[in-house]
């Protein structure tokens, strides 16, 4: 088991339970296309912006969709904060 899953422990600055995730981000091979899937069969409110990025909202939450030569990484997430202080906390 983890450390954080047990709670506050090693100086960590509480939990992420409690803000959430804020986005998750995608790779796509076609931005477009995938932005028009998440309007016209889920519904969702998405729009490609012009720097190759596509944001789904959902609720609090956001899928953020980019283009795939866009980064190194095909997935990644970041989680909501109470204040910008608390980026320090948890690096």
């Amino acid at each position: 088991m983890f450390p954080m899953a047990l709670g506050r422990t090693r100086g960590r600055p509480g939990s992420m339970a409690s803000p959430g995730i804020g986005h998750v981000g995608l790779k796509v091979d076609d931005l477009e296309k995938s932005v028009e899937f998440y309007r016209n069969i889920l519904r969702l409110d998405s729009r490609a912006s012009k720097r190759e990025v596509g944001r789904i909202p959902s609720g609090q939450d956001k899928l953020v969709l980019h283009e795939k030569n866009l980064g190194t990484s095909g997935f990644h997430f970041g989680f909501r904060l109470d204040s910008p202080s608390k980026v320090d906390e948890w690096k």
